[in-house]
């Protein structure tokens, strides 16, 4: 039997591809898999459940061991077994998927139902395995509930709770070599573990956000670019406005012009134009000079 231990971060410390690695070079035989996970990503850990049903598929059987959490992802991991045992003191969560997200109002519809997607995926496998009520199983989900060793198996999310080592009077230190499928921890690395799943999970933000902000500052730039123009759109209208009440002017003047030579009454002579208003009035006053 094959031993796997999924110990750290979905997505980071255990992937999908190298879960499928292991289990190509596994071949086929059976597997008992060891979980402490906080989770991680979401479509990473539906990878890995996906190969461990097919796993089991092809015939071969797959147990898992809760050593000390199954939360978020790694729940449904751990149900991708034959059988699932919890041990002392090991904690299981259940819990609705949870993102984070930049876009207006109809992305963020769509990211809403991406997530009510997920939870009715998570939903089935969990009532699969448990028979409770879907409703139940939902409430439970949307209160981030954190089963006990014992509550785990009376809920049906676990089959059975490991039994506690016997005191031996001598143990062999190789057990803990770091070459043994045994992965031994003090107190203070469990804690540093923590510490840096959530450093990944901050990094990982950060990034979205920054992400974010340039996206907003691109958009603010082509805002303020879009006003240039149409401020300089608006004062060349305005000069075209100015140019065409000139050019109405002029016309004006050119046709009060053309009434007044029209209204003269001196005809054509041979082909000679009509008296300018200049001519008219040198006539008019050579006329009014005495004799």
């Amino acid at each position: 039997m094959a031993q796997i231990l999924i110990y750290g971060d979905i997505g980071w410390d255990v992937t999908a591809k190298g879960i499928r690695e292991t289990l190509a070079e596994t071949g086929n035989e059976d597997l008992e898999i060891h979980i402490n996970s906080y989770g991680g990503l979401v479509h990473e850990g539906w990878a890995i459940y996906n190969a461990l049903i097919q796993h089991r598929n092809a015939g071969n059987k797959v147990s898992v061991m809760i050593d000390g959490v199954a939360a978020s992802i790694a729940t449904i991991i751990a149900l991708a077994a034959d059988t699932v045992s919890i041990g002392e003191g090991a904690s299981f969560m259940i819990h609705n998927a949870w993102s984070w997200g930049v876009g207006n109002a109809e992305q963020l519809k769509k990211e809403t139902q991406l997530l009510e997607q997920i939870d009715d995926k998570l939903v089935t496998v969990y009532v699969n395995k448990t028979g409770l009520d879907e409703q139940q199983v939902r409430d439970l989900m949307t209160a981030e509930t954190w089963f006990t060793d014992d509550e785990a198996v009376d809920m049906g999310f676990c089959d059975s709770k490991a039994e506690a080592p016997k005191m031996a009077a001598m143990i062999d230190a190789t057990r803990f070599s770091k070459r043994n499928s045994i992965n031994y921890m003090k107190p203070e690395e469990n804690l540093a573990e923590d510490k840096g799943f959530f450093n990944k999970l901050s990094a990982f933000f950060d990034k979205q956000d920054k992400a974010a902000q340039n996206k907003i500052k691109e958009l603010e730039d082509n805002l303020l670019e879009a006003g240039t123009q149409a401020n300089t759109a608006q004062n060349h209208i305005k000069n075209l406005e100015e140019k065409v009440t000139e050019l109405e002017a002029q016309l004006a003047e050119a046709r009060a012009v053309e009434t007044v030579v029209a209204g003269s009454g001196d005809p054509e002579v041979d082909g000679i134009p009509k008296k300018t208003p200049f001519d008219l009035a040198a006539d008019q006053l050579a006329n009014s000079l005495p004799k």
